[in-house]
């Protein structure tokens, strides 16, 4: 269930008056995702994806997220492009909650992937990786080697002693890491978060990421 923000039609309708995009014609909950809210809008124009952020969602963070799919649409990658307002905005709020207007995109996932079709998502990638060298916005990696100290300082300060030999083993290699960790290698922004459901299909083909 990734409905976690109700919204009425009244509500939408009046939302929506906001933006270039039609009347509103029908609107329903997407189900899937674990994080977001998301409804997709059929207009009298065409269809969109709004996208509701909740609680895990830093707001400061979504520019750099808003800014690099534009960057990536304006380059044909197959990727949703955030919506701007009529004030020329891409975020807004809804219910209180920072939310974006998305374009929708065609296709449903594959249930059972084939070599075929992992080729296909590792030449998107690819192209992902290689159109966003010239996107100057960056921000810090969440789940970087400073992160998992950061997690394993909260775990190791817990009132919970049954694992303080594995305390003693992961202390051991994170300060390996620290001391071996390659600092010379190339980088650059990567999806980070490349499963099934997250790849659109039709008729075998790639359609949207």
């Amino acid at each position: 269930m990734a409905v976690y923000t109700p919204i009425t039609k009244e509500k939408l309708s009046s939302f929506l008056e906001n933006y270039n995009i039609g009347q509103l014609e029908n609107f329903k909950g997407v189900l899937e995702g674990v994080e977001n809210t998301n409804y997709k809008i059929i207009t009298s124009q065409d269809t969109f994806i709004l996208t509701i952020f909740e609680k895990r969602v830093k707001e400061q963070e979504l520019p750099f997220f808003i800014e690099l799919q534009n960057h990536l649409s304006n380059k044909n990658i197959k990727c949703p492009s955030p919506i701007p307002n009529r004030n020329e905005q891409h975020i807004d709020t809804i219910e209180d909650k920072p939310c974006v207007l998305m374009s929708f995109l065609e296709g449903k996932k594959i249930k059972n992937s084939t070599s075929y079709h992992c080729h296909q998502i590792g030449r998107l990638t690819a192209k992902i990786h290689l159109y966003s060298k010239d996107f100057n916005v960056t921000r810090n990696n969440g789940l970087h080697q400073k992160h998992w100290e950061d997690i394993f300082g909260k775990c190791k300060n817990s009132k919970d002693r049954r694992y303080g030999e594995l305390y003693q083993i992961i202390e051991q290699e994170l300060q390996y890491l620290d001391k071996n960790w390659p600092r010379k290698l190339p980088t650059g922004i990567i999806h980070g978060d490349i499963f099934p459901d997250n790849v659109f299909f039709i008729e075998n083909n790639v359609s949207g990421i």
